[in-house]
């Protein structure tokens, strides 16, 4: 399994058809089963994907993992597809008296 999490701006059709594109095209992955791609969820900060292949020997596994890793990243990039991390609003209510500033102060 590889968990994927990118921005909420992917086209999620997209992503899907380059991991199992990405999938397919690895000489370790199993054709049968075959790769599958799921969008697990809408999470904080990503719309999250799971990649899940098989290979035939475990000794197979972390090079495998580690294949399509780079892969996805180069792909992703070529495809302007971010990967997602984690991002924060903050909203700030009250400032003490002598921190407020104008807005135009501020930039």
């Amino acid at each position: 399994m590889i968990p994927v999490g990118v921005s909420y701006d992917s086209d999620p059709e997209q992503v899907m058809e380059l991991l199992l594109k990405i999938a397919n095209e690895s000489p370790l992955t199993l054709k049968d089963p075959a790769p599958t791609v799921f969008f697990l969820n809408f999470a904080d900060s990503s719309l999250s994907f799971e990649l899940r292949v098989y290979v035939c020997q475990m000794k197979d596994r972390n090079v495998t993992i580690s294949d399509l890793h780079v892969k996805i990243l180069k792909a992703f990039r070529e495809a302007g597809i971010e990967i997602a991390f984690p991002q924060m609003d903050l909203h700030i209510r009250d400032l003490p008296e002598g921190r407020k500033m104008k807005l135009s102060e501020a930039n």
